[in-house]
């Protein structure tokens, strides 16, 4: 098509074409002057991409446009068997309605959807779209491939595609290991995507796989999608990738982990939240042979066939800090985390509470010799299992190496001799808010679990301003986003800080003294004045420190 009549068209001048000048090309199938409405194969016979004669197909207003032109698709349905390919142009593709009103549909065509795949930049925007019906071997909606290819996907919608290999909805490969391939998805939502990969097979599946790549996704929700494993996010083979504010919720593997991270990879994973997935291992996240950091994210109400209710880590080092693990359910061992094969584990002011293991420990559990979960400002108490011991919160084996603990509200007495018990741990009711209850049902996992306001009582709680400052090294902020080493001045200080301000045990800092009751005698702050109210005070009658 040639562009100076395009521009003419468009805007009906009689002035020079200018190069640089930036178009609109217009895509509508049931267009006024359309003699095929909603047919690709019967079109306007002057399409020509201007807003009273668009094309019916998207890939023809891509072959018309150049860099820094905009595709502007028209709401309806759009359905294409040829894959809709961006050649390398710096453009912008959008709905012109958003996704709800624009939706390109695979009809399960053994073809990915869209592929970007000749080194786009973050200038290659995809916005506002449903990509939905897609069936490729890889990447059943999108593809995007190449060790520089870093488009930029905003608020678009990958639902219903399937795919028997890597990334049901999306599947971002580089040839080899690049931290230059940055494709990044911001608002997206990933719903309703099966991955049919056998759970024996080797084939891991996901809804969307990165492999070799680094993308960023931000503010991304993942639901109600099935995979062998990586239901939701799957990093491997050196993969490096963010995951940030995003939301993770009833999505199902007949394996291991929503955010599945394997193969030397390393993932950040920050101010997510994780809800109701089911699994075999490690529900919510699942880690092997990777480096994975886990700040001020929440996992609640996970439910694993096997070990760990909300995380298994195998051979691998993570760190967890400012989180809550609430609720979570093993019919194994570890009802909130497991960790073997040489793994470690960090805790860093972490609330892990409610979690219950049909088996032994419903804490965190540490499988055997050669692992390591170190807590420090944690706590990791009222968690339940099975096969009731002394250790149901923090144990599992007789090998002392593999626990470390300090400054925690943490049951520590019948950790077995010589385990590594530092200073500043203790037993007591860290009076939360209002407690975390599973429910009418009594189970965790379902829909009407309460998982509680486990921020710490002003002025109560025995975990303010009782934690170590000199060795913490997490974020700023706390799971609220609120500054951390903040003062209670109606506490006295028994944690361990140098020239700042001690801050508190578990995920969340009181700030400035936190916030009055709600009304005279609302001791917990819940709206009630109960029998709660009254055990509050009277666990705290006597002298004021």
């Amino acid at each position: 098509m040639n562009r100076r009549f395009l521009m003419s068209a468009a805007i009906a001048i009689s002035t020079p074409l200018i190069a640089s000048a930036q178009m609109t090309i217009y895509v509508d199938d049931d267009a006024p002057n359309d003699i095929g409405p909603n047919n690709p194969n019967l079109s306007d016979p002057l399409e020509d991409g201007t807003i009273d004669h668009p094309f019916d197909r998207i890939n023809e207003a891509i072959d018309a446009s150049a860099n820094g032109d905009t595709v502007l698709i028209r709401a309806g349905t759009y359905l294409d068997s040829a894959t809709i390919n961006t050649d390398g142009k710096a453009i912008t593709i959008r709905g012109e309605d958003g996704a709800a009103n624009t939706i390109v549909d695979g009809f399960a065509s053994p073809e990915s959807i869209m592929v970007i795949d000749s080194g786009e930049g973050p200038a290659t925007v995809i916005e506002g779209l449903t990509l939905q019906g897609g069936n490729d071997g890889t990447g059943g909606a999108l593809e995007i491939l190449g060790a520089t290819t870093s488009p930029v996907i905003r608020d678009c919608v990958f639902r219903f595609n399937t795919t028997p290999v890597d990334g049901s909805a999306v599947n971002v490969t580089a040839p080899s290991t690049s931290l230059t391939a940055r494709a990044r998805f911001e608002d997206c939502v990933f719903e309703n995507n099966t991955a049919t990969g056998s759970a024996a097979g080797s084939n891991v599946d996901g809804t969307f796989a990165a492999i070799r790549t680094s993308p960023m996704l931000v503010r991304c929700t993942f639901r109600n999608n099935t995979a062998a494993a990586g239901a939701g996010f799957w990093a491997t083979q050196s993969a490096g990738a963010t995951l940030l504010d995003c939301v993770f919720e009833t999505n199902d593997n007949v394996r291991d982990g929503t955010v599945y991270i394997v193969s030397s990879s390393n993932v950040e994973i920050r101010g997510s939240r994780f809800l109701r997935n089911t699994g075999n291992g490690g529900p919510a996240i699942y880690v092997e042979n990777s480096s994975v950091l886990v700040s001020r994210c929440e996992l609640l109400g996970n439910t694993s066939g096997n070990l760990g209710g909300a995380m298994l880590l195998d051979s691998c080092d993570v760190t967890v800090t400012n989180s809550t693990i609430i609720g979570n359910t093993a019919l194994n061992d570890g009802g909130a985390v497991a960790i073997r094969d040489s793994g470690s584990c960090f805790f860093e002011n972490c609330t892990i509470t409610a979690n219950f293991a049909a088996d032994s420990i419903g804490g965190v559990f540490p499988v055997g010799a050669g692992n390591l979960a170190t807590l420090l400002n944690t706590i990791c108490i009222d968690n339940t299992s099975g096969t009731p011991s002394t250790t149901t919160n923090f144990g599992g084996t007789s090998n002392a190496s593999v626990y470390a603990t300090s400054y925690s509200i943490v049951p520590t007495a019948d950790l077995p001799a010589g385990a590594d018990v530092g200073d500043g741990n203790f037993v007591a009711d860290p009076m939360f808010v209002s407690a975390p209850d599973p429910g009418m049902d009594g189970m965790w996992g379902t829909a009407d679990d309460d998982y509680g306001d486990v921020r710490l009582m002003a002025s109560l709680s025995p975990a303010i301003d009782a934690g170590d400052s000199v060795h913490y090294m997490g974020p700023l902020a706390d799971l609220d986003s609120a500054d951390r080493a903040q003062d209670d001045p109606d506490v006295l200080d028994t944690g361990l800080a140098i020239a700042t301000p001690t801050i508190d045990i578990g995920a969340f800092e009181v700030q400035a003294g936190g916030p009055p009751p709600s009304c005279v005698g609302d001791f917990n702050g819940d709206g009630l004045i109960n029998g709660a109210d009254l055990a509050t005070l009277l666990s705290v009658w006597g002298m004021c420190p």
